[in-house]
């Protein structure tokens, strides 16, 4: 399926200009996204946005300015879900020495070179879930 087939998939499923962001930051760790994950995908940006809106006791997301945080949770969110509901392969995601340590804002995580990938890929999904966080306390 092409990207564009996805992107309107998912453009049916809930309106947003976030799905190109998050199919590129999705194919940076090799996952190719499937006509399974639309709604999954859908069901994870509908509850960073509920959140958002909880958190800041707004109506509408304001898209423009928090797109890439709004990404990364969504993409959190949903390789966690993935992987514990057993349906991620980890051996088909890259986290190759690209992941000696990543940064976000003023969040660090520093890999050990002996971490297993499940380890690696949990520490990753944490600190994108937490993307947020400068947004809202």
């Amino acid at each position: 399926m092409t990207r564009s087939e996805l992107i309107e998939l998912l453009n049916n499923a809930k309106n947003s200009t976030l799905w190109n962001d998050i199919l590129i930051k999705l194919e940076f760790f090799c996952y190719e996204v499937t006509e399974k994950d639309v709604e999954m995908l859908a069901q994870c940006l509908t509850k960073v946005e509920n959140k958002i809106k909880l958190n800041c006791n707004l109506s509408e997301v304001p898209y423009g300015t928090i797109d890439l945080e709004v990404a990364d949770a969504v993409i959190g969110d949903f390789l966690g879900l993935k992987k514990a509901l057993n349906q991620l392969d980890i051996s088909n995601i890259d986290l190759g020495t690209a992941l000696a340590s990543v940064s976000m804002g003023n969040t660090s995580v520093s890999f050990n070179p002996s971490d297993s990938d499940s380890a690696k890929l949990d520490s990753v999904i944490t600190t994108m879930k937490s993307s947020l966080e400068r947004i809202y306390p």
